[in-house]
């Protein structure tokens, strides 16, 4: 933080939890979704080729963290 942000600090944290209401009320946002799916996609075409197998494991290993749901909306 800058000196100046580190003399006003009080108005540092008020804009932060002014952001974070604004936030809130709003809700989540389809666009930022689209863009981390865009990303991630991109990601994926343009990665360097690696052993399949490995990627297939790799692939695997993160659906443990996913419930079915959330799997077949990420796979549409």
């Amino acid at each position: 933080m800058s000196e100046k942000g580190l003399k006003d600090y009080n108005k540092v944290i008020e804009a932060i939890y002014q952001y974070t209401h604004k936030l809130r009320e709003a809700g989540p946002q389809n666009y930022v979704f689209e863009e981390v799916r865009d990303i991630g996609i991109m990601n994926y075409e343009f990665q360097s080729k690696q052993d399949q197998l490995a990627e297939c494991v790799a692939i695997a290993q993160k659906f443990k963290l996913f419930n079915k749901d959330n799997i077949k909306e990420m796979l549409r």
